[in-house]
């Protein structure tokens, strides 16, 4: 697994079913408009911006939840459907589903 950082990284959590490659990030307070995906090469790069509705306080007293940019990248071992992806971003959470990619038989002439 690859990771890279601009400014922070969300949990993001990744792991296999029988028929796809499913991957998990955790970042609340965003729309689904603000995330760009890309998959290159065998890589899955999630990026966007979270902005700070706070930035008028004075001082912290505790500061964790981190915002501005963001990006994780993943890579991804095995041969994946990326036509066929789906992603959803509900609850805080984006969820994305690679499918696996099925073998294909070739015919011997």
């Amino acid at each position: 697994m690859i990771t890279n950082t601009r400014n922070w990284r969300p949990p993001t959590d990744v792991y296999e079913s029988d028929e796809c490659i499913i991957i998990k990030v955790e970042i609340a307070g965003m729309s689904q408009e603000n995330f760009d995906i890309t998959y290159f090469k065998n890589i899955l790069s999630i990026s966007g911006s979270r902005t700070d509705e706070n930035s008028s306080v004075k001082s912290f007293h505790q500061l964790e939840i981190g915002y501005g940019d963001f990006l994780t990248s993943i890579e991804i071992s095995i041969p994946v459907q990326v036509d066929k992806a789906d992603a959803v971003y509900q609850n805080g959470f984006l969820v994305i589903k690679l499918p696996k990619a099925q073998p294909k038989s070739i015919l011997i002439q």
